[in-house]
């Protein structure tokens, strides 16, 4: 494969200046026009978008316009995150709710490649219990014509490989799948030989 086939995705966090992980402040200042032009400039074929900052956008520009940006720049593949709590009940749950909704929109207005999903609180969970959940929320997405993919993570409530096929095959969605972050990957201690053996 030449380095010319391989199409890359500027993540979020990647031209998210002044945004703020984990606060009440994770959009950015730069307007996503301004963003995806960046991303084009440099060789990109894809962006990332964060929950909070789509919110932030759609106060200014609506889904078609966003949409009209990204094809105008040869935006291929768009990335949505973040959903957590989508595996728990009660308040938690409908408030995950509502984001996955929020994302599910934007995922079929944007034609997204993918909707990122996960943990950040160690929360213990029953497997059954997350494996039902991650194949109702493929389901979901299936409907909008996207994927969903687990972020393996070490604050995550599922944080080893093993375990992570194990949600995935029991689900047994074809949309469903996990993604790889190498900095979470070395902070797990997993080797890449392990990563590369992964189905």
């Amino acid at each position: 494969m030449k380095n010319n086939d391989v199409e890359l995705i500027a993540s979020y966090w990647t031209l998210a200046g002044g945004a703020e992980p984990h606060t009440d402040h994770e959009y950015t200042v730069f307007d996503i026009k301004d963003r995806v032009e960046a991303c084009a400039k440099v060789g990109f074929k894809g962006i990332g978008i964060w929950h909070a900052d789509l919110l932030h956008t759609l106060e200014r520009r609506p889904l078609d316009e966003i949409k009209h940006i990204l094809d105008d720049n040869g935006m291929k593949h768009v990335e949505l995150e973040f959903l957590g709590d989508w595996f728990l009940t009660g308040e938690k749950k409908k408030k995950s709710d509502i984001v996955k909704n929020d994302l599910l929109t934007a995922a079929e207005a944007l034609g997204a490649r993918h909707i990122k999903v996960g943990d950040f609180f160690h929360t213990d969970t029953p497997m059954p219990q997350v494996i039902e959940s991650f194949a109702a929320l493929c389901k979901d997405a299936e409907a909008v014509g996207t994927r969903i993919v687990y972020e393996l993570m070490p604050f995550a409530m599922i944080d080893t490989l093993a375990d992570t096929l194990t949600m995935l095959q029991s689900a047994g969605a074809k949309n469903g799948g996990i993604i790889f972050d190498l900095w979470h990957v070395v902070k797990l201690g997993i080797p890449y030989e392990e990563i590369s053996r992964f189905p």
